[in-house]
């Protein structure tokens, strides 16, 4: 980096030296430069003109789609001959590429020919040429655009919005400066940039480039939305002789097709360079109105004859757009049911392509929602061993921050401590710290004790305790967990001891590592010593030392994270963990450089450094990856300007994946728009057309995917217009690498993945088109219809499968649990033995003799009710339990209940061994309560998810109190109660029955009321809170209002039963 002295610029050799200076008063932020060869101050006019030199600009039409060969040639003869054209060599050229993609294309394509690299600098974008010539007129360091600058933008908008610089948009200093201000400042300040509209005056956009000036010249650089419109004006103020560093040994520039909407102030930069070389466009002919002729920057007559060509362009026969037409492409169209069709047909089309295609072959996939899709994208084609680029993606995404978040965030807002995020951070296996870092010393009296989580527990305490999220909840938390855990019945105490404990210490110890983020109510609950002592052992329980501040908390947790156990418990993508933590950590110390640079007080601790550094994550991205597959490319239509192939494939052209509606700036109005001719409304239609029309043309075969039929999305324009020209066929088109026998309905069979359809069109003719079937439904020879699924992928193969198991055709492949083929068959198995029970008796036999008992397998049918007389009478049968059989006078000989049943096995392994027939069920006997034998008769299956295979839904706290804690407070209370007052103790026989219950237990009802009340208040102090929720069940539990319950609590009288435990007493 070239350094700096003030506002002087060093120069390159030999180029005359640049002095910017800044002229704050300015509102338009023009820079004015010194030429030390003229001693004099050059500013750039709104003329846009730097002398008296005419722009050597020309223009020429080029076939639509394609590179022209001459091109070609050119690149690759100064690629193989470095010589100047003065020297003997070929035309020197700077050859501008529509895209980044058309540029990668060209230089693998030169790379391929000459066996070896080239060079790269004679191949630029705009984007690349604007940052290669900012580096040569050693401009001011072009500063980063990412969420650490925004949040210091945000922060100098905030203190000017104080200042009153900002009277009209936020006239009361004493006001919140919201983030939405400035982020539409912001995008206005860009595009007024870009469309060179420096004049304009917005409400509060003259204050807002203040802002950015000031902010600029702390940290030293340039705002990159004044990166172009100061280069622009450094390129103006030079002679047109003396042209910078990297120009001079050019001969020429040479701008590829280009879309007819590019920017004014690039459009600007373009004229800037031609001052110095000559530049020559080349733009695909068509309609300037619609959009389909490429840029022509000052509407010149395209040259049509080789004589007519500058000397330095290569010679060659221009094209004439008049007499001479583009190749002819061949274009399929091809028919989706439906739009959400479109990813598995061109899946299908590409795994057909690249099985019939050479190996050299290439392939464009055209997707304008591509950024959305890059995922589900990337999923399709893993398979065919496609590589696809991935999207920009939030920084959040990483597993690995996204933890670091919720846990710094866990004491902040409205869901602060509560059990969702209690759970969701005790149950995760990313964010994986060392034993160290919750608790470095041992338990004062269990060694083997340590802070881990019980999601049971911590779900019982909250339903029980209704402890909600928000501010105050950790105290509430905290005096949940340190009353001494109530006996169960169905947990062994020392278990149950434990696990509270444990529990307990776990939530202390990350509380008190969150110290420097709490609240103050938070901290003053950390530091009562009640709070802090174990709930069974009762001694204190020891906690990790706290950090400073914020930023020492979050070093502190990235130096204790458990690097080595990720490979084995990391439940989310290591390399996006780490390279995500990488980006946190760079952001952060970034954001403090600059901070300490301008001046700005970062956020210490507490809530603000919370927010501080969500603020910063939310402008943090990972960047996409380009490493697009040697042979199959996605792209979108912009991005795809420029490139060529020999396959092309348009996918989801519908409204809803390509949108071309103008573009919304933020303080801008249509009317303002149309006096300042900026940003016309069909900008964004006449791109899409250009990149349309360049599409059509830039392979020898161009597949559209298209869903004429799908009410719930519309073609979009380029594709609306497309159709309307397309010529009625006879006979249906299909792609050069599909054939006949790929087809229902030509040569195919029935279950293809395509067919042929036939379209009305909007002239009341018919046509036939290939349509996609991902799934069919087929008519087979029995005379049944079948859904088939077509598609090729390991998924459709297995759906397959199943379809093939289920109709009793051998499969391709075999099951992945061969035992559960014969679950289907459990059903006609029961009904089989259930016509299989040997219910028909005889005059000699009335009972089922005890060999043939194992054949029951139901007692629907049997008589259990007997009559005043039984002839036969089972007492006379020698064996117990009687079952009896059907007798020939239609009556059923009485049964006694031969309940449970005890079917044999139907010698098929696997559904014995499913019902239980090949061993004996073994466990320990528990407590059966009468929720849990309700979950069991509402739903078996869902009951056997929930308690054997823990698949259950998580538990969510509503605002109500849940059932089962007032269930188990009315039980709980009352038999608390009666043990009390009765002498009972719970587990134990009672062999005293004096008294025998409440009413001779010699105490009133006002008396015991008094105590179920205590009772009450110990296991519910939820009651105490002043809700509305504790409002409502205080009054129908006690039947007392909040001033009533606190002056019963502060003295506890005997009172007269109320509230639902005052009618449990009294009945």
């Amino acid at each position: 980096m070239a350094e700096q002295d003030g506002n002087k610029i060093p120069a390159l050799e030999g180029v005359g030296e640049l002095e910017v200076k800044k002229d704050i008063a300015d509102s338009r932020e023009n820079l004015t430069f010194k030429n030390p060869q003229t001693g004099g101050d050059e500013v750039s006019t709104d003329g846009h003109e730097q002398g008296s030199e005419e722009m050597a600009t020309t223009v020429e039409n080029i076939a639509s789609g394609r590179l022209p060969d001459w091109c070609l040639d050119s690149m690759l003869a100064q690629a193989l001959d470095p010589r100047s054209s003065t020297d003997g060599g070929p035309a020197r050229l700077l050859w501008v590429h529509p895209t980044d993609a058309a540029r990668r294309q060209t230089l693998q394509w030169l790379t391929e020919q000459l066996d070896g690299p080239s060079d790269r600098t004679l191949h630029h974008t705009l984007d690349s040429l604007i940052a290669s010539l900012h580096a040569e007129l050693r401009l001011p360091r072009r500063l980063g655009n990412e969420g650490s600058f925004q949040m210091l933008l945000h922060v100098a908008c905030e203190e000017a919005a104080k200042g009153l610089e900002f009277p009209l948009i936020h006239p009361l200093p004493e006001h919140e400066w919201g983030r939405g201000k400035t982020r539409d400042l912001a995008a206005l300040n860009r595009t007024l940039r870009e469309q060179d509209v420096p004049a304009f005056e917005g409400p509060g956009l003259s204050a807002f480039r203040r802002v950015i000036r000031r902010l600029a010249d702390g940290l030293g650089g340039m705002h990159p939305d004044v990166q172009l419109h100061a280069l622009v004006i450094a390129l103006e103020a030079l002679e047109a002789d003396e042209p910078p560093f990297g120009l001079r040994p050019l001969d020429g520039v040479i701008l590829l097709d280009h879309p007819p909407t590019l920017s004014p102030l690039r459009c600007r930069l373009l004229r800037a360079l031609a001052r110095f070389k000559p530049l020559h466009e080349l733009c695909q002919p068509g309609s300037p109105r619609m959009g389909v002729h490429g840029l022509n920057l000052d509407e010149q007559v395209p040259l049509n004859s080789e004589g007519a060509l500058p000397t330095w362009v290569p010679a060659h026969p221009p094209f004439d757009a008049v007499r001479e037409q583009d190749e002819p492409v061949r274009s399929v169209r091809i028919l989706l049911s439906r739009w959400q069709q479109a990813q598995l047909a061109t899946r299908e089309l590409v795994a057909a392509w690249l099985e019939d295609s050479e190996p050299t072959a290439t392939a464009i996939i055209i997707d304008p929602g591509l950024c959305e899709r890059a995922e589900s994208w990337g999923r399709s084609f893993a398979e065919l061993g496609v590589r696809c680029p991935t999207a920009v993606t939030a920084l959040l995404d990483s597993p690995a921050v996204h933890w670091t978040a919720e846990l710094a965030t866990l004491a902040t807002g409205e869901e602060a401590w509560s059990l969702d995020r209690l759970r969701g951070l005790a149950m995760q296996r990313t964010l994986m710290l060392s034993t160290d870092w919750l608790c470095p010393e041992q338990h004062p009296t269990e060694g083997d004790w340590r802070p881990i989580a019980d999601i049971d527990v911590l779900e019982e305490v909250s339903r029980g305790f209704h402890l909600l999220g928000g501010p105050g909840a950790l105290r509430r938390w905290l005096q949940a967990l340190a009353r001494r855990p109530i006996d169960s019945g169905y947990v062994p105490e020392h278990i149950q001891n434990r696990r509270h404990e444990q529990t307990q210490w776990w939530l202390l110890s990350i509380a008190n590592r969150l110290r420097p983020l709490l609240r103050g109510d938070d901290r003053s609950a950390l530091d009562e010593a009640l709070l802090v002592t174990g709930c069974s052992s009762g001694e204190p329980l020891p906690l990790p030392a706290e950090a400073a501040n914020g930023d020492a908390w979050l070093r502190d947790l990235l130096q204790n994270i458990d690097w080595s156990g990720w490979n084995e418990h990391l439940d989310g993508g290591r390399q996006a963990s780490i390279s995500g933590l990488q980006h946190l950590l760079q952001a952060h110390a970034g954001l403090r450089r600059s901070q300490r640079l301008i001046g700005q007080q970062p956020a210490a601790d507490g809530r603000e450094w919370v927010f501080e550094l969500l603020d910063l994550l939310a402008g943090l991205t990972f960047p996409a990856s380009d490493g697009d597959d040697d042979r199959v490319r996605l792209l979108t239509p912009s991005d795809a300007l420029g490139c060529s192939a020999d396959l092309i494939i348009l996918t989801h052209l519908d409204t809803g994946s390509w949108d071309l509606r103008p573009e919304s700036i933020p303080g801008l109005a249509d009317e303002e728009r149309a006096e300042l001719d900026i940003l016309p409304p069909d900008a964004r239609m006449r791109q899409a057309r250009h990149c349309f029309h360049h599409l059509l043309h830039a392979a020898s075969e161009v597949v559209v995917l298209d869903a004429p039929d799908d009410e719930s999305g519309q073609p979009a324009a380029p594709l609306s217009e497309w159709l309307q020209k397309l010529p009625v066929v006879d006979e249906v088109m299909l792609p050069s690498f599909l054939g006949h026998g790929d087809v229902a309905g030509l040569e195919g069979d029935a279950e293809s993945a395509w067919a042929v359809h036939e379209l009305t069109t909007s002239a009341s003719t018919t046509s036939d088109y290939l349509i996609a079937r991902p799934v069919a439904v087929i008519h087979r020879d029995e005379g049944r219809f079948e859904v088939a699924v077509t598609g090729g992928s390991a998924r459709d193969r297995r759906q397959r499968d199943g379809i093939d198991l289920h109709a009793a055709r051998a499969p391709a492949s075999g099951a992945l649990n061969p035992a559960a083929l014969t679950v289907p068959l459990d059903e006609p198995l029961m009904r089989d033995r259930l016509r299989r029970q040997p219910l028909r008796g005889s005059d000699e036999q009335h009972f089922l003799s005890d060999s043939e008992k194992h054949r029951m397998v139901s007692i629907e049918r049997l008589r259990l009710q007997p009559k005043v007389t039984e002839d036969p009478s089972p007492r006379e049968h020698a064996s117990w339990p009687t079952i009896g059989l059907r007798l020939p006078n239609g009556r059923f000989a009485l049964s006694v209940d031969p309940r449970p049943l005890a079917p044999s096995g139907t010698a098929i392994a696997d559904n014995d061994h499913r019902h239980g027939f090949e061993a004996k069920a073994t466990g320990t006997v528990r407590h059966w309560s009468a929720s849990r034998l309700r979950s069991w008769l509402t739903c078996p299956r869902q009951a056997w998810l929930k308690v054997r295979l823990k698949a259950s839904q998580l538990e969510s706290l509503e605002e109500d109190i849940d059932n089962r804690t007032r269930g188990l407070l009315l039980h709980g209370a009352y038999a608390e109660l009666l043990c009390d007052v009765l002498g009972i103790t719970l587990g134990e026989e009672r062999t005293s029955f004096t008294p025998h219950s409440l009413a001779v237990c010699g105490e009133s009802e006002a008396e015991l009321m008094q105590r179920l009340l205590s009772i009450v208040d110990e296991h519910a102090p939820w009651l105490r809170r002043g809700d509305g929720v504790a409002a409502a069940r205080r009054l129908d539990l006690v039947g007392m209002n909040d001033s009533e319950w606190a002056d019963w609590l502060a003295n506890p009288v005997p009172i007269a039963p109320v509230g639902r435990f005052g009618d449990l007493l009294r009945a």
